[in-house]
């Protein structure tokens, strides 16, 4: 599903994601990184866990202006015993 949005926008340069929506728990950052190579800016709104983190860097390489002033920062879940 993602493939194929981001595949039209390969003009993209600015990214607003709201990630407490049910379907951006899915997102995957690593095919816009692939399909946007134009996209500078992010805008990161929601829950932001450490995959979330990695993911940014990995994939969005060339991200120069990052916004997370609406964004909060959720600790790994303990392990059950």
């Amino acid at each position: 599903m993602w493939h194929f949005a981001f595949s039209k926008w390969k003009n993209l340069k600015t990214l607003l994601i709201a990630h407490d929506d049910p379907l951006t728990e899915t997102f995957e950052f690593q095919v816009v990184g692939e399909s946007c190579n134009n996209l500078t800016n992010l805008k990161y709104l929601g829950g932001l866990g450490k995959e979330t983190v990695v993911e940014i860097v990995r994939y969005l390489k060339n991200i120069k202006r990052l916004s997370l002033q609406c964004a909060n920062y959720r600790p790994p879940k303990p392990c059950d015993p």
